[in-house]
């Protein structure tokens, strides 16, 4: 009879064990009977779709929308057959008419028979997950919007500015042919002009093909020669440097490197300007470049 006492009482502290980890649980967990009707309704059920369990007990479920009654069908039809569900995400609605993204699992519960009596339902909120998801995939679409609006301005600041360049050029050379009268320093200012010319038109050819880089052209990355870089650079800012008497050199040839041409000749641009920019009548900028890469000896 001790045994019995002994059993009977583990037994029932197991059950209340049970309860108390069904009632404290913080995902809301929900039994349907078979025929469809709730058996257990938690707190966190009460407080994710609004309605008390004194409300649902014995009814169906409350949070399943007209449009979505085909699918509760389908999947209680999986569970009666003892299949059950991992994970699988559905929406349904709270009682004051708002929607929940959930992710549902399920178990069918047995009778001492063998039949499925029951079906077990634990879910989880990832209603902010899904709006996250949708805001993430609205920004997508909005920046392939936007990349491809600036592809397309590309395209037309490409064509726009190449033809009046050409026309600097092409008058430029012809003031230089018609004109012999023109001494060495009109002609040498002449050949500045037809190099710039030809040098932007460049410029912007390589700023159309650098658009299509950051669209993913992963091809454009090329041998890039940085001796002709920072030669090119040097050039471009010729007239800045001369005024502010910067000084830059180069320690030998340097490195063939690979990369995209456009975004390095930037850097070398940007580097110098802004080192020769920070010149004075008292200190003078000094910019050295080596092998080991480009850094400033003195400023």
């Amino acid at each position: 009879m001790t045994e019995r006492s002994n059993t009977v009482q583990e037994l029932l502290h197991a059950e209340e064990m049970r309860e108390a980890l069904v009632s404290s649980s913080p995902l809301p967990i929900i039994v349907l009977a078979a025929t469809g009707e709730i058996l257990l309704w938690n707190a966190a059920a009460e407080r994710a779709f609004g309605w008390t369990a004194e409300e649902v007990l014995g009814g169906p479920l409350p949070f399943i929308p007209s449009e979505r009654e085909e699918e509760h069908r389908a999947m209680r039809a999986q569970d009666l057959a003892g299949q059950g569900f991992t994970g699988r995400e559905i929406r349904r609605k709270r009682k004051d008419g708002t929607w929940l993204d959930l992710s549902v699992s399920t178990a069918p519960l047995h009778d001492k028979n063998g039949a499925v009596s029951g079906i077990l339902s634990i879910y989880v909120d990832i209603t902010s997950q899904k709006q996250s998801e949708t805001e993430l995939k609205r920004q997508a679409r909005e920046l392939a919007r936007s990349n491809a609006d600036l592809q397309q301005f590309a395209h037309a600041v490409s064509h726009d500015l190449q033809e009046p360049l050409r026309a600097i050029s092409s008058y430029a050379q012809l003031l230089a042919r018609r004109c012999p009268e023109l001494d060495a320093t009109a002609n040498e200012f002449l050949h500045y002009i037809v190099d710039g010319s030809q040098r932007m038109s460049a410029l912007i050819r390589d700023l159309l093909a650098y658009s299509r880089v950051m669209e993913g052209d992963n091809g454009y990355r090329d041998c890039v020669d940085l001796s002709v870089v920072v030669s090119d650079s040097l050039e471009d800012l010729s007239l800045m440097i001369q005024e502010t008497g910067a000084t830059v050199t180069t320690a030998g040839a340097l490195p063939v490197i690979e990369g995209h041409r456009v975004a390095l000749t930037q850097l070398v641009f940007n580097l110098v300007s802004n080192l020769s920019s920070t010149g004075s009548p008292t200190r003078r900028p000094r910019l050295r470049f080596a092998q080991n890469g480009a850094k400033t000896s003195g400023s």
